[in-house]
């Protein structure tokens, strides 16, 4: 799963099969993922993690159809055996104006797959440095949200910031240790994007060699502002 460089790349768009049920799991999730909405910034709402499904999603009939294209794409995004963490969706509304810090999901060994339901443009795809960073992570995962001070750290003297703008329903794969961080949403539609998380080991191992770094409610909650 690793890959050197550390990168978010383009994979492939969507069958019509994929697109088609991916709509209609949004739209029969819809009043629910909206319902989880505080305020104009960006937020997200877990359909599966660690081996459990919302509540609110397991008696689905659409559940099954889902999970059968996870499996399909994980499978065909990652060669050796991978372990299913979440997925669900994760709505950027407009006028929304946080710049998350630069990091890395979960771990250096995480990666994800992304889906928009709707374009990726300069004004709301996340921003992420190809080149991977020769700076081990922090406890945290978290570097700092000033990118001149982790070039610093980095001993070089410059550094490229890249966006990957896309039509709705590309597959966009974000490999392990990928320095990135979400923007504010400065267009004029709200952002929907579908996620899939996936690592080498389980999502008790994960908490188990991150219970001395962050709390478990930010384990579980808080890493997925794309």
């Amino acid at each position: 799963m690793d890959k050197s460089s550390g990168s978010l790349e383009f994979m492939r768009e969507c069958t019509e099969n994929e697109k088609n049920k991916l709509e209609k799991l949004y739209n029969d999730t819809k009043k629910f993922i909206l319902d989880e909405q505080i305020g104009n910034e960006t937020y997200w709402i877990n359909l599966f993690l660690n081996d459990k499904y919302n509540e609110l999603y397991e008696n689905l009939p659409i559940k099954n159809e889902i999970d059968q294209i996870i499996k399909s794409m994980v499978k065909e995004f990652y060669q050796e055996p991978i372990h299913l963490i979440l997925y669900g969706f994760f709505i950027s509304p407009v006028g929304s104006t946080t710049y998350q810090t630069w990091h890395y999901d979960f771990d250096d060994t995480f990666s994800t797959i992304f889906i928009p339901l709707t374009k990726l443009t300069s004004k709301n795809s996340t921003q992420f440095v190809r080149k991977k960073l020769k700076q081990e992570m922090p406890s945290s995962s978290y570097f700092d949200k000033d990118l001149n001070v982790i070039m610093q750290k980095e001993g070089v003297k410059h550094m490229e910031i890249s966006q990957i703008i896309c039509d709705p329903f590309s597959i966009l794969k974000l490999y392990p240790a990928c320095l990135h961080r979400g923007i504010p949403n400065t267009d004029d539609f709200q952002r929907v994007m579908f996620y899939i998380g996936v690592n080498s080991f389980k999502m008790t191992e994960i908490r188990e060699n991150l219970y001395n770094k962050m709390t478990e409610t930010r384990i579980l909650n808080l890493f997925f502002i794309f």
